[in-house]
């Protein structure tokens, strides 16, 4: 008897402490928030609500909300901690899950999943928080999954993609197939090819469109620490994913990142309008020449090309012709291998386009949109 007392004792223990385990590394529901919208036409559908409402920065969203966008509009919302999802225009996105787990005061998971129902969503994972992060794009076709990344998932009708520029998304689809997607390549959900070559089904034009979408977002995450939510350097991410849109092969998506880079912003905005994002893109492009010019000749060339095409396009002469020659400069300096030449002038090209006013850079647009297409 005392010895079945003792053993009914110890499994009373047991079961107590389990219970007191699980409680205390409880998952929680949380919310996300709204950093920034770009345009005038946003909307919410909430959870239990009958018609979706205007969506206003800076509110807190639970999840089940689903954000709408329209022409011309962007939203920054902040899954969690170190992530910012960017939902572009014409965009349907559901916050399908927010939550944290902790044991005591210590986060040991931060998961979010976001359900794009239709257009294109980019995302940036601070890497510093991949032990944490439990993060995912779900399509009908399937979920990208990442830790600390920077990817794009377009859903267009029934085409589907996932192009990477930073980091590595894992993609699982039905039956239970996974595909590794690394920075400069993209996946159609079936197979995966490059930036400059990707799988069927997927045009140049949706890669160039998704690889431009994801500088631009970075460019406006460097360029504004309230878009940066908490990624530790954003300005670093910038410039590692311009050089993997380099050095894929489709320069073309740097030229169209410099159109959206000038016209994201054509008004007043929280980020300081379009020269300062102008001048984070054309800045992390030379700073990727630099970086390139030991081992990839060619990709410097494009970098260095799209600067030049988008400086001289901006009517400002005198602005324009100086970030031109420094630009230049860097590109010779680059190619000598000095490395404070480089800086110098990347330095001196990015305070030039900065000097350029908003009116400079936005009629850019058109001289750089063609350039894009070529």
């Amino acid at each position: 008897p005392l010895m079945k007392k003792l053993s009914t004792l110890f499994s009373l223990i047991a079961l107590i402490g389990l219970a007191g385990a699980q409680a205390f590394a409880a998952e929680t529901p949380t919310q996300a928030t709204v950093l920034q919208i770009n345009g005038d036409n946003a909307q919410v559908q909430m959870p239990g609500e009958a018609a979706p409402r205007k969506l206003v920065a800076g509110e807190m969203l639970p999840q089940g909300a689903t954000i709408i966008t329209g022409a011309g509009t962007e939203v920054f919302v902040s899954p969690m901690n170190g992530t910012v999802s960017t939902i572009k225009e014409n965009s349907q996105v559901q916050l399908e899950k927010l939550s944290i787990t902790r044991s005591g005061a210590t986060v040991t998971k931060q998961s979010a999943l976001m359900n794009l129902k239709s257009g294109n969503l980019v995302s940036t994972l601070d890497p510093a928080k991949r032990n944490i992060n439990d993060f995912g794009v779900r399509t009908p076709k399937g979920v990208a999954a990442a830790r600390g990344t920077t990817f794009t998932v377009t859903m267009a009708g029934g085409t589907y993609a996932v192009t990477v520029t930073n980091g590595v998304v894992s993609v699982q689809i039905p039956g239970g197939v996974s595909l590794t997607v690394n920075p400069g390549n993209v996946t159609n959900g079936t197979a995966v090819g490059t930036l400059a070559n990707p799988p069927a089904g997927v045009s140049p034009a949706m890669v160039n469109n998704a690889a431009a979408a994801a500088v631009t977002a970075m460019a406006q995450m460097a360029a504004s620490p309230t878009l940066s939510a908490g990624i530790t350097n954003p300005t670093a991410l910038l410039q590692s994913t311009v050089a993997a849109v380099a050095s894929s092969g489709a320069p073309g998506a740097l030229a169209q990142s410099m159109a959206q880079a000038s016209a994201a912003l054509t008004t007043a905005s929280p980020t300081g309008g379009a020269p300062t994002i102008a001048t984070a893109t054309m800045t992390a492009m030379v700073q990727t020449a630099v970086a390139s010019s030991g081992g990839n000749a060619v990709a410097a060339q494009a970098v260095m090309q799209a600067v030049s095409q988008g400086v001289a396009a901006t009517t400002a002469a005198a602005a324009s012709q100086a970030a031109v020659t420094s630009s230049g400069a860097a590109q010779t300096a680059a190619a000598a291998g000095n490395t404070a030449g480089v800086t110098t002038a990347a330095t001196n090209a990015a305070t030039s386009v900065a000097n350029a006013a908003v009116s400079s850079v936005t009629t850019a647009l058109a001289g750089i949109t063609a350039a894009a297409a070529t």
